[in-house]
C-alpha cells in the first residue's frame, strides 16, 4: 500500500517496514485496516506476526515475522530488552540541559487509553518507567529530542516528557 508503509528491510524470515502515522499495528476497535493486514496482502496465506508494536499515533520501523522460529526469536530478543530502540520527538519548550534521564511511575488508563507520569518515589502502584533523552536538533520554534525507553510502558514517552515540562508536539 503505498503512502502507509514502505518496506525498509526483508530476508526470508523477517521483514521490517516504516508504518505511517495513524496506523494501527494490529486491528483495533476503530475497524481501520491494520498494518498487520497491509503486510499480509504481500503474502497472501502466508505466516506474517508482529514482533512488537507502536502506538497509533507513531511512526517507525515494525519488524514482522515471517515465521513462528523468528517471531520467538524477536520476542525472547524484545523481552530480554537486547533490542534497542530509539524514538524522536519534537517539543516546542526547550529543555533544561541536552540531556538527562527521567523516572516515573506510569498510570495506564485502559477505558480512556492515556497514560499518566507520577514521580518515581510516589507510593502509586505501579512500576517504575525510565528513559534517557538528549537534544539533538533545534529550529526557532522547536526541539527534537533522541528518546531511548529503557522500559516499554504504553505512552511512556509521551506521560513522561509531559510530566517533565516536555510535552510531545503533534
Amino acid at each position: 500500500m503505498p503512502g502507509i508503509f514502505d518496506v525498509i528491510y526483508e530476508d526470508g524470515e523477517l521483514v521490517i517496514v516504516n508504518k505511517l502515522a495513524a496506523v494501527p499495528v494490529l486491528p483495533d476497535r476503530s475497524g481501520d485496516e491494520s498494518l498487520k493486514q497491509f503486510v499480509s496482502e504481500l503474502r497472501p496465506g502466508k505466516f506474517v506476526e508482529p514482533a512488537h508494536r507502536l502506538d497509533r499515533r507513531s511512526s517507525g520501523a515494525v519488524a514482522f515475522a515471517k515465521t513462528r522460529h523468528c517471531l520467538a526469536a524477536l520476542s525472547e530478543a524484545f523481552r530480554e530488552r537486547k533490542v534497542k530502540k530509539t524514538y524522536w520527538a519534537v517539543i516546542e519548550r526547550q529543555p533544561d540541559g541536552t540531556s538527562g534521564t527521567l523516572r516515573h511511575r506510569l498510570i495506564h488508563d485502559k477505558r480512556r487509553n492515556v497514560s499518566k507520569a507520577l514521580p518515581a518515589d510516589s507510593d502509586a502502584d505501579a512500576s517504575v518507567s525510565e528513559l534517557s533523552w538528549s537534544l539533538v536538533g533545534r529550529s526557532e520554534r522547536y526541539f527534537l529530542l533522541e528518546v531511548r525507553p529503557l522500559t516499554g510502558r504504553t505512552h511512556q514517552i509521551r506521560a513522561q516528557l509531559s510530566a517533565a515540562g516536555m510535552p510531545v508536539r503533534g
